[in-house]
């Protein structure tokens, strides 16, 4: 997922302080995830998920297939 991360930010033309404000987030915290050396949690995954158009299945290495986010509906138990 680093080099995932890192990757991203680059190919906008971000640096970690700019990535950071956008993410609300720190450019620490941002370099931890770029390094390996922590991971996001998850409201900052999805908020790179957002920001980068990619879904979050992406960003973790379960596709690679970056598609495009959608959200699923919501079963609200009246389906038969």
């Amino acid at each position: 997922m680093k080099d995932l991360l890192r990757n991203l930010r680059l190919e906008c033309g971000l640096t970690q302080k700019e990535l950071a404000e956008k993410l609300n987030s720190t450019d620490k915290n941002i370099w931890n995830y770029e390094k390996g050396l922590a991971l996001p949690p998850y409201d900052i995954l999805a908020a790179y998920a957002n920001y980068f158009g990619v879904t979050t299945d992406y960003l973790i290495g379960r596709t690679d297939d970056f598609g495009t986010p959608t959200t699923a509906p919501i079963n609200d138990g009246n389906e038969q």
